[in-house]
């Protein structure tokens, strides 16, 4: 149950660092990030990937842990990129009419 939660920070994580980027800001939400923005979903991405590592270690202890969160997190980082590459209007929030 653990490594659940651990994937769904790391995840969350991962996209709020790909947020804090110019191109995939622009990408969701139609419009270039402000500094704020920018400082903010890089904050969030470190602070939930941080806690993603707490919960491996908690949930597996100090032996299995770091390598349990390095699988992790090479899954997340996909996951995260393919998420982006193939549907950032997918993501978006309030949804934005499809270019045809």
């Amino acid at each position: 149950m653990m490594e659940a939660t651990a994937f769904l920070l790391a995840t969350t994580g991962f996209g709020a660092l790909a947020l804090s980027m110019q191109k995939h800001h622009r990408a969701v939400f139609g419009a270039p990030p402000s500094q704020w923005r920018v400082l903010a979903f890089h904050s969030i991405g470190w602070l939930l990937l941080g806690l993603s590592f707490a919960a491996c270690i908690l949930d597996s202890r100090w032996v299995i842990g770091p390598v349990l969160w390095f699988g992790l997190i090479i899954v997340a980082a996909l996951a995260t990129a393919l998420i982006l590459t193939h549907g950032p209007r997918v993501i978006s929030w309030p949804p934005r009419q499809a270019d045809f």
